[in-house]
Order: structure tokens, then sequence, then C-alpha cells
């Protein structure tokens, strides 16, 4: 027939696309040894955009009885050690350039009647397989419902809970310090768990086994929900389940609401929730929740248990928008250098009107607190007292809090014997919107918190 010239099996069909064998008698190239070799070679001949991977082997079947053949794969092909699968595309052929010696072809048991019989397995490695989702967590869900096997139980509020300790050990390390640890429970059966509920206990074996948090919106409405994940999260960090806690935490930071935000800061704090915190905080913070919140149960257990919590509210009630108006950076420092020098407070009052001569006390006291000039400072304190307006209390409670005022005996008691002052206190800072404040001795632009 000629170099590279071919005899071509009829197309058949694997894996969604059309193949051909091509048995080349005479080679597929020309043979720069002399020697005869014939070529085997598969093609793909339907169309595929970016190939298709796939694996060979061939197989030259023996006619003479004795069922003995000559096998190859691919991974051999065209002389190179190449391992599948190989990436084919439209009209390229991969096989082997010397199959077999020809003059050794033709005197084998290959060949009967001037016929071979050759056999191409073709393996397809398919992208598009998509594999099942894990069952594991249904699985030991499961496991969980039938109480099969199980080797430990808990009684919650009458209610027995069956379960499996190796499982929970290895899910919180409170239980596996309990049953593993030195200081090890011998008694497995009906183990007493106090101040939490059925339910809650019920969300925190599912969650162990099965990965997943309970759905509560969908089975509790609005506030339910919201009190079944807060003590949800509570028996998280009393199990050290972290991924629990955290999953909880996220959620009440998206269900926020004036009837259940102190409950969640208490939580926050207790459970040492940072993110939580400081969402409650500036929730509370807002001037149109503040006033709802405080008529609430949570806010009057708050003040009661978490006085620090308090504080912290004061400062992100307190916080200021600052605004480029009043005095400069230049005035602030002439002031500093003539009372260091005369040792005396300018009468700012009489330079400045209002609103500015308190801004300008504000900043002598941050000057004279930086720079450690206590006179000054108190001095500050006691004019910046003697003219508390509405305008500029939110800006003199900030200071207050920021230079240690509310850390002082006085304050602390205020807390502690006159807790209605505080409220009074919450309310007045929040109705202050902003402030008109000018950049301060270690900022000359406007700027926000």
């Amino acid at each position: 027939m000629g170099v590279g010239n071919y005899i071509s099996s009829d197309t058949f069909f694997v894996g969604g696309h059309l193949w051909e064998i091509r048995f080349y008698p005479d080679r597929k190239r020309n043979d720069v040894n002399g020697d005869i070799y014939v070529s085997l070679f598969i093609a793909l001949v339907s169309k595929c955009e970016g190939g298709v991977d796939a694996y060979f082997e061939y197989v030259l079947f023996d006619q003479s009885g004795n069922k003995w053949h000559k096998q190859r794969d691919a991974k051999f092909a065209m002389g190179s050690n190449m391992s599948g699968p190989h990436t084919v595309t439209f009209k390229v052929a991969w096989g082997y350039e010397s199959f077999y010696k020809r003059t050794e072809l033709e005197a084998s048991q290959f060949i009967k009647d001037d016929c071979l019989t050759i056999q191409c397995t073709v393996g397809m490695v398919n992208k598009s397989i998509s594999l099942p989702l894990s069952n594991l967590g249904q699985s030991y869900g499961q496991l969980l419902e039938s109480k099969e096997e199980s080797d430990v139980s808990f009684e919650v509020e009458g209610e027995v809970f069956y379960a499996h300790k190796l499982i929970i050990s290895t899910r919180s390390p409170v239980f596996k310090a309990q049953f593993f640890g030195p200081l090890k429970e011998e008694n497995t059966h009906g183990i007493k768990i106090e101040e939490m509920q059925a339910p809650v206990f019920k969300a925190v074996l599912h969650f162990i086994y099965c990965d997943i948090m309970p759905y509560v919106e969908e089975e509790l409405a609005g506030l339910e929900a919201t009190v079944m994940t807060q003590h949800l999260l509570a028996a998280a960090d009393r199990y050290g389940i972290e991924r629990l806690k955290s999953l909880c935490e996220t959620r009440l930071c998206g269900n926020i609401d004036i009837d259940t935000v102190a409950s969640s800061l208490a939580l926050a704090e207790q459970h040492g929730c940072i993110l939580l915190k400081s969402a409650c905080l500036e929730f509370i913070g807002l001037p149109e929740n503040l006033e709802g919140v405080m008529q609430t149960d949570g806010f009057k257990n708050l003040k009661k248990n978490y006085p620090a919590v308090i504080d912290e509210l004061l400062k992100s009630v307190a916080r200021i928008t600052y605004v480029s108006y009043g005095p400069g950076i230049e005035e602030i420092e002439n002031a500093l250098l003539h009372f260091i020098y005369f040792d005396v407070v300018p009468d700012v009052e009489e330079e400045l009107a209002g609103l500015e001569a308190t801004m300008m006390t504000q900043y002598l006291l941050a000057a004279a607190y930086r720079f450690g000039i206590e006179r000054l400072r108190s001095l500050c304190e006691t004019r910046l007292c003697e003219n508390i307006a509405i305008d500029t209390v939110a800006s003199s409670l900030a200071l207050a809090e920021q230079h240690a005022v509310m850390q002082t005996d006085g304050f602390k008691n205020l807390k502690e014997n006159y807790p209605t002052v505080i409220d009074d206190l919450l309310k007045s800072v929040a109705r202050v919107t902003y402030v008109s404040y000018g950049p301060g001795i270690e900022d000359d632009a406007s700027r926000k918190p």
C-alpha cells in the first residue's frame, strides 16, 4: 500500500465519541533504519472541543488456537514512556509507530487467510462525573436517632438522651475529659445535666453528630428563635464546641433587635464573643434604639450584673463625629505655651464665644493630659464642669472617658448608688447627633473616629 497509507476499521462509539482504528501495513512514516514495521493507531473522528482524555490498550489475537496474544497499552505510545490518560483531539491519532516488525508478523500465527484480528479497548476519563454528596453527617444522625450501640445516657429535665462516648468525646474536649480523662466518670447511665433545657441539649447532640446548625428559625418564630440560639451558644461554650459557638454568634449578629439586644450583649460579655458584643454596642448606641432598649428587662439585668459593659456602652454612645470647625492647632499650642510660662489658663471665654470656648478648653485638657501637666488638666476639667451644655455634653463625656474620669471613685460610686443617673446620662448623650469639633493637638484635619 505504501508508507503512510492505512486500512481503517469501522467507526465505533465510546463515551459519546466516534473512533476508528488505523492499521498501516507499510508503516506510517519512512523508517530511517531500513526495517519495515507495521503501525497501529486509534483516531478520534468526531469533533470535540478541548479534546478527550482517554486510555488505550491493543491486543493482537493469535489465530492458531494456542491462545497466545500480543498485548500493548498506550503508555508506550510512539516509542516514548508516557503515562495516560492522553488528550486526543479531532483527527489526531495515538498509537505505535513500530507496533510489530512486518516480516515477523507475516510469519506469525496472528495472520490467517491474510487477515488479522486486533482488539482495541478505550477507557474514557469523564470530567463531568458528579460525585454524590457526602452523607456522613446523615449517617451519624441516623445512628443518634436509632440509639444503636449507645453506651452513655443523659437525663435533662426528665428526658433521656442516648449517645456514644467515643463520638461525643471526639467532638467535645469537655466530654473527652469526662469519659476518658484522669478523673473520668464511672457512671455512664443517666448522667444528669443541670441548668440546661432539654431542647437545647438535643440540639447540641444533633450538631455533634451531624455538624449542622439546627434550623431553629423554621421551628420557632422571632423572639423564641433568638432565645434558643442564645441558649445554644452558652451550651456550645460550656462543652467547648467552638464551631457551634461561632455559628450561633454569627446568627445572633444578624438578628439583633430592641427586645433581645441587651440579653445578647450580656451573653457576649459572659462567653467572650467579641463580634457579637461589638454589634450589640453599635446597635444600642444609635439614638433611635437606646431609649427602647433601656425599657427592657434585659437592660436592667445588664446594669445589675455587668457594670463594665455599661462603661463600654457609654463610650459607644458618646462617639463624636468630628467636623473641621473650631480652634486650630496654632491657637491650642499658643494657649498651652501661655500656661507653661505664666501658670494661668487663658481667658478663652473672653476671646471666644460659647461653643468655641468650650471646645478650646476640651483641647487644652487633652494637651495637658498628653504632656503630663496635671494642674492645667484639673483647671480645664473644673471649667468644663461649670459649662456643660446640650451641644457639648457628648464631647465632654467622651473626653472624660478618654482621660480616665470614668475610672475615678466618684464615677464608680455614681454607677453603684445612682443607676438612674446613668440612664439619664445615656439618654442625654444619645440625643446629640453631631458636635462641631476642631482639629486636635495631634490632628490638623477633620476626621472620623
